[in-house]
């Protein structure tokens, strides 16, 4: 079976799902100009395909490679998405000028076991997130991010897609004095990438 991708090599998406005790590293299908990172995590389907994969422990192991894999969506703790200079740039002239919505960003410490995940959240304002899932897509962004796993740095990415049904808690982080501060409107050179996270 073949699973198309769609779109031209500036528009896909390289992109690393990590499970349990496995990386899956490959090309993620149907990212293009019409449907974000965000949006093919957050569809109706239950399973995302990748292309010319590598499978590897979470120490970074190489253990087998495959040419498509389907993965289940109930699976994927975090997804860590590869912007190559191409990609970006792509994206910017396809989102120039858009507004982001209107957020407020927390500094947050997610932990979705085994992994625990240090960041900014931008969520609307009064969100309660106490109640994940009226304050949270099923898969959600966290920009800045330090990834932790077995009490060590596993990794940092400007943005880590978290799934919300594997999520344990959320807590706040020491130090952040004002959670629920306004995000000041982007002049058009940095509304992207960010924007390409969120939920519209």
């Amino acid at each position: 079976m073949t699973f198309p991708l769609g779109g031209s090599s500036s528009t896909q998406l390289t992109v690393d799902l990590c499970l349990g005790a496995y990386r899956l590293t490959g090309v993620l299908a149907h990212v293009d100009e019409a449907n974000r990172l965000v949006d093919v995590l957050n569809n109706r389907d239950e399973v995302v395909f990748l292309r010319d994969v590598v499978v590897s422990d979470l120490d970074g192991a190489p253990l087998e490679e495959a040419r498509e894999m389907p993965v289940e969506k109930r699976f994927i703790h975090l997804v860590v998405p590869h912007e190559s200079g191409e990609y970006l740039s792509r994206q910017r002239l396809l989102r120039a000028g858009m507004a982001l919505p209107r957020q407020v960003s927390v500094a947050r410490l997610v932990l979705v076991s085994p992994f625990a995940a240090r960041g900014t959240l931008h969520v609307a304002p009064g969100s309660d997130l106490a109640f994940l899932e009226r304050a949270l897509a099923r898969f959600f962004p966290i920009t800045k991010a330090a990834i932790f796993f077995q009490a060590r740095e596993f990794l940092q990415a400007p943005v880590v897609i978290v799934n919300r049904d594997l999520v344990a808690s959320i807590g706040a982080v020491r130090g952040d004095a004002s959670p629920q501060q306004p995000e000041p409107e982007a002049s058009p050179k940095e509304r992207r990438p960010l924007s390409f996270y969120l939920k519209r």
